[in-house]
């Protein structure tokens, strides 16, 4: 019976192994037999292949990516040559099963699939590891039998309704793999063991950063063993093993190296292994004490199946950020430490200092390290393979899944969608924690977006400034202020107002006089207005009388009077005026501004009186008085019960 299967995808080992673990789960079952792996062995698939004795067979391929009319045609042609070499393929084989794992590699032998599925009667599998899939997946999705999830929320982005979640597949051999012991290695059982890994390809910013910390070892005093998979990239732009290894060279004097390997003693008790690529890696990892690692969903699932306490560094900028949402959903669950990557001037780095800091508390805390431990182990989802075998073969047989039905919006995508959203949550967060400083610093959204902060206000694009600007506000951050206090007049007007709200949202900071001096002046009545409510809120005070409030009372009460002056600006005027004013000025203004046509005026109208009264300004008498000369009517004649609404509480205010 023919019990063929083709996996395809890469470009990564975090495409590559996932198929690998779903075809050694079903093959275990009995459900395949016979695997062809269809991809490029230009890329990783074919180093990682090479040790599993799977053939691998390569077809053209090329990413849609980028606005170039020329690239896109030249890459169209490129695909529709290699979705003919894939159905050569594919009739040649006799597969009764596909199973795609993402990356523009898959991308012609998905679409070949489903052309040749009527005649072929094969089933395809789609497997999507990250919470927010790539284009790939999405297009494939509706082409596919069934997509296995790894998180619950991705069938939110998915554009088929054929989802499962199932968890990430997990080779066999990674799980709970307790077998290998450190002396099997060539380590001492009592050696802390560090392991680094950066991906099959390596990662820059985590290599640099390990060569800059590593001098800072060296009075370290514990028996470490730290283990770095360096990378396999070679490109133009970055050769990992090669730079690294010239960086460590300008710092130590090698005790062993070669081409594929260095050995470093940092002093009698830590010693530094590097290497261009672990072929072994599971077996580092099931010895290693802490592991260091990016956020990829293989790699998180990975630590999770065998328990490993870590230390995740997110990937920057790759689609949805969604290396940097793996790794604060694992964070929040208290299952790793996490530090982001930050940019500036479009170089990404790692602060090494913090790392170095994070680094050393983690290895000299056993309890974190057992706790982290053990709750990656309690959060690792144990039914991947049921899910995997169960529904596979009811593929095969013809017979009904029952799909997950579709997700909520999750929180980030409400974020993403409307930004406002985000700076809303988190200025309800800071208040909601202002008396656990220590736990809101600690929350991983805070963290993640105020380095997001400082990456918008150092943007070239004003849309990009204009979030930072919005986040600096909700997270607090007064270190911001003298940049935007200093730029304040050079930004576009919306900005301008913005910077004025952000300002307002501040807690414990008293600058930003200044801002007001020239906010009153501003030609866009937004700025005007704001800089009226951020002097009342934030810098008025009775005992105030040197100058510079002297002349800002004077010209709010200008603007207060002016005909021409917008009337949202004449609303916050009104209410700062009446903190300044004597009595019988408050009396006249209220009973003009009272009975204006605009029945927002004649609200706050009745606003400033409660404000006044409870500032000592009017009594009880004088503020009944003021509210009596409002009337309650719009100026349609209509009831107003807005304003009633507000004159009753007024009242209850003033007379209890």
């Amino acid at each position: 019976m023919n019990k063929n299967v083709i996996l395809t995808g890469g470009g990564t080992g975090g495409h590559v192994y996932p198929s690998l673990a779903i075809y050694e789960i079903l093959k275990n079952k009995d459900i395949v037999d016979k695997c062809l792996y269809i991809g490029s062995k230009s890329h990783i698939e074919g180093k990682i292949l090479a040790s599993y004795g799977i053939p691998i067979e390569m077809v053209k391929s090329a990413p849609f990516a980028g606005k170039n009319p020329l690239n896109l045609l030249k890459n169209s042609i490129i695909l529709l040559w290699g979705v003919f070499q894939s159905i050569i393929k594919i009739i040649s084989f006799k597969p009764i099963l596909i199973v795609a794992s993402g990356g523009y590699v898959s991308a012609p032998v998905v679409i070949a699939a489903y052309i040749l599925k009527p005649f072929l009667k094969h089933k395809i599998i789609i497997n999507e590891q990250n919470v927010v899939p790539g284009l790939m997946n999405k297009v494939a999705s509706v082409m596919s039998d069934v997509v296995f999830t790894s998180f619950r929320e991705s069938n939110y982005f998915l554009w088929s309704k054929k989802c499962k979640y199932a968890g990430y597949p997990v080779r066999k051999k990674n799980q709970n793999q307790k077998s290998t012991n450190k002396s099997e290695l060539g380590f001492n059982t009592n050696d802390f063991i560090l392991l680094i890994v950066g991906g099959s390809l390596g990662a820059k910013t985590i290599n640099e950063a390990i060569v800059k910390i590593l001098k800072s070892f060296v009075d370290f005093n514990k028996n470490l063993s730290i283990i770095h998979a360096i990378g396999l990239n070679t490109s133009n732009d970055y050769n990992a093993f090669d730079a690294t290894v010239d960086g460590l060279k300008k710092q130590w004097d090698f005790e062993k190296s070669d081409k594929n390997s260095v050995e470093i003693t940092i002093n009698s008790q830590i010693k530094y292994y590097g290497y261009r690529y672990i072929n072994n890696l599971t077996d580092y990892m099931a010895v290693a004490d802490l592991v260091i690692s990016r956020a990829g969903a293989g790699t998180i699932s990975e630590i999770q199946s065998m328990g490993k306490a870590a230390l995740l560094i997110p990937k920057k900028n790759l689609p949805g950020n969604h290396q940097e949402l793996n790794a604060i959903e694992l964070a929040d669950k208290n299952c790793c430490e996490l530090i982001f990557e930050s940019e500036i001037n479009k170089i990404v780095s790692i602060n090494s200092e913090k790392l170095e800091a994070v680094l050393k508390n983690m290895i000299n805390n056993k309890t974190l390290l057992e706790e982290l431990s053990q709750n990656a182990l309690d959060n690792f989802y144990k039914h991947t393979d049921e899910v995997i075998i169960n529904n596979t073969e009811r593929l095969l047989a013809n017979k009904p899944i029952v799909f997950d039905p579709q997700s909520s919006i999750p929180l980030f995508v409400s974020f993403q969608n409307q930004f406002d959203n985000l700076v809303g949550y988190l200025f309800k967060l800071r208040n909601s924690l202002q008396n656990d400083i220590q736990k809101y610093n600690k929350n991983f959204y805070v963290v993640f977006y105020k380095e997001k902060t400082n990456e918008f206000l150092k943007a070239s694009d004003f849309l990009k400034v204009n979030k930072g600007i919005k986040l600096t506000g909700a997270l607090n951050l007064h270190e911001h202020a003298p940049t935007l206090i200093k730029e304040f007049s050079n930004y576009k007007g919306f900005l301008r107002r913005n910077i004025l709200i952000a300002f307002k949202r501040f807690n414990g900071y008293n600058g930003g006089l200044e801002l007001v001096q020239k906010g009153i002046y501003d030609k866009y009545f937004e700025v005007r207005r704001e800089a009226v409510s951020y002097y009342r809120l934030n810098h008025f005070s009775k005992q105030n009388n040197t100058s510079e409030h002297l002349h800002i009372q004077k010209r709010t009460k200008e603007m207060l009077f002016s005909y021409s002056e917008f009337f949202e600006v004449k609303m916050e005027a009104l209410l700062v005026y009446v903190l300044y004013a004597d009595s019988d000025e408050i009396i006249k203004t209220v009973k003009k501004i009272g009975k204006t046509r605009n029945p927002k005026l004649r609200r706050t109208a009745i606003n400033a009186v409660v404000m006044a009264y409870k500032n000592d300004m009017i009594n009880k008498d004088e503020a009944i008085i003021c509210l009596n000369q409002i009337p309650y009517v719009s100026s349609e004649f209509e009831p107003n019960f807005n304003i009633k609404n507000s004159y009753n509480e007024a009242i209850n205010i003033i007379k209890n």
